[in-house]
């Protein structure tokens, strides 16, 4: 096999890898529900005020696990955007805050987990590591079991 060739070869593979991450990725943002969340809860398509990376996130009931985030709190609600390159997929979400039943703490494996509870009821939720965007959103809503 020529360099060429062997270099040609290298180029597909790694497209290919590229190709399977980014649609792996898609397929994981609709298992999860986070399509279904960001249609439901647009989020800017830029965030200028100061957030941080969320250091770990649980959705669901099923506990499927989030991909990296950054969150903040404004006066308008939560807001997450996945990391690059993930957000192709996983679109910025803004969970406005009457929308927000409450949060509480609870234990999720070993993890001590605060629960963001959502939507109609509050039957929807976001685990979220604690952190100091749990710490403003149970300033903000208090700590509701």
């Amino acid at each position: 096999m020529s360099i060429g060739a062997a270099l040609l070869l290298l180029a597909a593979l790694a497209a290919f890898g590229v190709f399977i991450l980014f649609a792996m990725s898609f397929v994981f943002a609709a298992l999860t529900g986070w399509r279904t969340l960001a249609r439901r809860y647009p989020g800017p398509a830029r965030f200028t005020g100061a957030r941080e990376r969320v250091n770990g996130a649980v959705l669901g009931d099923w506990g499927w696990n989030a991909p990296p985030l950054f969150g903040a709190a404004d006066d308008a609600g939560i807001v997450f955007h996945a990391v690059p390159p993930f957000g192709i997929a996983f679109r910025p979400v803004r969970l406005p805050w009457p929308a927000i039943a409450g949060v509480s703490r609870r234990t999720y494996l070993f993890f001590d987990v605060a629960e963001v509870r959502y939507g109609e009821g509050g039957r929807s939720k976001i685990g979220l590591v604690p952190g100091t965007l749990v710490e403003t959103l149970e300033a903000r809503l208090g700590n509701k079991n």
